[in-house]
């Protein structure tokens, strides 16, 4: 089984949407999709099937996508 890492920061929403890394939301503590991000701002994140408010959702993604990012 892969290691999934929240997706919290601004840079790491940007490499899901550049590179459309497919992530799993999580809408109060229950699975909602696996999905891949459109655009983000700082209240809304869009998928391809409609928008989720930043503050109530949590984003995983799985593996270790973002070890370069931690490096910089």
């Amino acid at each position: 089984m892969k290691k999934c890492i929240q997706v919290k920061s601004n840079e790491q929403f940007q490499c899901c949407v550049m590179n459309q890394i497919e992530v799993d939301v999580w809408f109060q503590e229950e699975y909602e999709l696996t999905a891949r991000i459109i655009e983000f701002n700082s209240e809304v994140i869009k998928f391809s099937g409609g928008y989720f408010i930043r503050e109530n959702i949590e984003i995983y993604v799985h593996g270790n996508l973002f070890r370069v990012l931690n490096k910089i």
